[in-house]
């Protein structure tokens, strides 16, 4: 997204080529285009830079202020305009009269400097869209034709209004209402046929020709419906797409949650399924699935929440058409139907009073979903009762030595055994369900260290046998870490938690137990944080998961008499602390943490017998923690550990008999 306010600086040549190849979402287009109306010189350098691709066209039409197109006369070509029949952001439609073959058509009059290129550029792909399509239910573009040097489109007319006009938010029959939707699952099925996904199905993209409905029209009453509007179409065997990834295009009431993410290689024949099944409940109950107080808040309800049943809405209506039409709304486009013909089979077997072959989901699948929409409160029950029933153990102990306790160890028995009985059963709802599970282990493993956290306070409080309650807390920890561990998948699929968590399983497990890190899982843990690095636009975090790794990697080396490795660890250990300095130079911890590093790599340039790189890396942790005082003068604490590096180096020299510089050591620690 370009930020640059209108008129203040010139434009790059990256983004004049990118503005010339059509490369740039709409409204970054219009910020440019502004721009060049007022500024010469990118005028200029857009055409010598960019050749012939900008086109004198174009440059004209951008330099035009942004005013709505008006024709100077009642025609555009050999088209007679008699009246205006709608008026939208990307331009004018008028009614008009072939004059030679005295034809009724539709002119879509695109105006580009409102709208941008990338509109203009639609418009085109709109006719070169329908121009492969022939179907009786769709409303074809018969011509394409620039007047007054703005793009026109030629429709066929049709005598009727738009389905949202024609229904006025009034729900309809719910046979006719299926006749409706069927007939448009026909047309779509043979748009899909031909490579063609429409986008951008809605009730004002329908043209209907039928009498206006009252509260409750006749079932079997005349109705004509034609789908328009393909200028947000994709065709899918095409080499290339006008709309750019991160884009979102569409009307947010009526786009699939795949739709909203902005990505076009993940949008398909699905997403008109999901349109279809939005023009079906707005027919049944006279309101779009899910719309909000404004685009943004009803993005986020498509992305995660269910509609409201339509039979919760009207109890009148076939529960066979509720679940169509459900079904049509499912969030994972796999759990729609396959096909609009699909669609189109079930609506007609519901005309025909016949059964359907769509099921509503059963009672796990119901579950799952609850779960996957209330992913707090879910894992809440569950990860609340293993901490309730863990601290019910602690408190048995406690109630030994103190009889008061007892009371309360009672009670929290009691609430541990309903917590656990709640977190069975939510558990079992989301047996099926991978990525539920990933999400219990990761809640169950942060409980757990607080229990940890809890346990180590409640221990000075007198308790009898600290080192059991201890022994016994570090191996539970360690078996649910273990636990997770071993059940995670590729680590193409690990998140920073998954890293984490491997992290910490390995040094628990080995500082607790004696035993050895899990090497295989060590490098998977490596591997995924190369992709989460590379993805991710949150760097810090990653990087401080990298250095605790690199350090724990050089430690075991070094256990394994292998100094060289665990010098080469230690060396991305610094390499990565730098990284982090660059990005937080305001947190003393930073440095601190950069010096150790370096005063580990000390130590094992002196167990290799390198005195001078002894000395060397020595210098480099006085340097980190010199630059930190430095930076955060106010800073006691960093004033401190500046202290505390040169006595220690100081020390250093002592250790190898480099006692020419102890005293200026000292002098500067004081």
């Amino acid at each position: 997204m370009i930020h640059k306010p209108v008129g203040t600086s010139c434009f790059s040549f990256a983004e004049l080529r990118a503005y010339s190849r059509c490369e740039l979402a709409d409204a970054d287009a219009v910020l440019l285009e502004n721009h060049l109306a007022s500024c010469a010189a990118c005028r200029r350098a857009l055409t010598e830079s960019c050749g012939d691709e900008t086109g004198p066209d174009w440059l004209g039409w951008a330099s035009k202020p942004e005013t709505q197109f008006v024709p100077s006369t009642d025609r555009v070509g050999k088209y007679l305009l008699s009246r205006e029949i709608g008026r939208g952001g990307m331009g004018v439609i008028y009614e008009a009269r072939d004059e030679e073959t005295n034809r009724r058509v539709a002119i879509k009059s695109i105006n580009a400097a409102r709208s941008g290129r990338g509109s203009c550029m639609r418009a085109i792909q709109e006719f070169q869209t329908l121009s492969r399509l022939s179907h009786p239910d769709i409303v074809p573009v018969l011509d394409v034709l620039s007047h007054e040097e703005r793009p026109h489109l030629v429709l066929e007319f049709i005598d009727g209004l738009p389905l949202n006009r024609w229904q006025n938010h009034r729900p309809i029959d719910a046979t006719l209402a299926a006749r409706i939707v069927h007939a448009l699952a026909g047309a779509v099925d043979y748009a899909h046929q031909q490579n063609v996904i429409h986008r951008d199905l809605k009730p004002s993209n329908v043209m209907v020709s039928a009498p206006t409905p009252e509260l409750a029209l006749a079932p079997d009453a005349p109705c004509d419906v034609k789908v328009t509007d393909f200028g947000l179409a994709k065709i899918v065997d095409a080499e290339s797409e006008i709309t750019q990834t991160g884009e979102v295009m569409g009307t947010p009431a009526y786009m699939s949650p795949e739709q909203t993410f902005g990505i076009p290689d993940q949008i398909g024949p699905a997403a008109d399924i999901y349109g279809l099944g939005a023009i079906l409940y707005e027919l049944l109950t006279g309101r779009p699935p899910l719309v909000a107080v404004d685009p943004i808040r009803t993005l986020e309800l498509v992305r995660n929440t269910d509609p409201i049943p339509p039979l919760r809405l009207r109890p009148d209506l076939p529960k066979s058409l509720n679940t169509i039409c459900l079904k049509c709304l499912e969030k994972h486009p796999a759990d729609r139907y396959p096909t609009a013909a699909a669609l189109a089979d079930d609506l007609a077997a519901l005309i025909a009073q016949q059964p359907i072959k769509a099921r509503p989901p059963g009672l796990i699948k119901q579950g799952t979903r609850w779960a996957n929409r209330n992913r707090g409160l879910a894992a809440g029950l569950a990860f609340t009762a293993a901490s309730l029933l863990t601290l019910m153990v602690a408190s048995l102990w406690f109630a030994k030595s103190q009889r008061g306790l007892r009371v309360a160890a009672d009670l929290e028995k009691q609430r541990a055994q309903l917590a656990e009985a709640t977190a069975k059963a939510q558990e079992q709802r989301a047996i099926d369900n991978e990525d539920q599970t990933r999400q219990f282990w990761r809640n169950s493993l942060g409980e757990m260290d607080q229990f940890y956290q809890v346990l180590g306070r409640e221990m000075g409080l007198g308790v009898r046998s600290p080192e059991e309650l201890r022994t016994r807390a570090n191996r539970l920890v360690i078996s649910l870490y273990g636990d997770y561990v071993r059940q995670l998948g590729p680590p193409e699929a690990w998140t920073l938690s998954d890293v984490e968590a491997v992290a910490r399983y390995a040094f628990m497990a080995r500082e607790t137990n004696g035993m050895q890190q899990p090497s295989e899982r060590f490098g998977d843990a490596v591997l995924a944080l190369d992709r989460i690095e590379a993805n991710s636009l949150e760097k810090l975090q990653p990087l401080r998961v990298r250095a605790s790794l690199l350090e724990r990697q050089a430690r075991q080396a070094k256990d394994d008499g292998d100094f060289e490795t665990a010098a080469e660890f230690i060396r991305q250990a610094i390499d990565t602390a730098t990284r982090i300095i660059s990005l937080t130079p305001m947190d003393p911890n930073s440095y601190r943490n950069a010096s150790i590093f370096a005063i580990n790599l000390a130590d094992i340039r002196r167990a290799l017998g390198d005195r001078d790189g002894f000395l060397r890396t020595g210098q480099m942790a006085v340097d980190f923690q010199r630059d930190g005082a430095m930076r955060l003068s106010d800073d006691a604490l960093a004033r401190f550990w500046l202290a505390e590096r040169l006595v220690h180096y100081a020390f250093m020299h002592l250790q190898v008999g480099a006692t020419d510089g102890i005293k200026l050591l000292i002098d500067e620690a004081h």
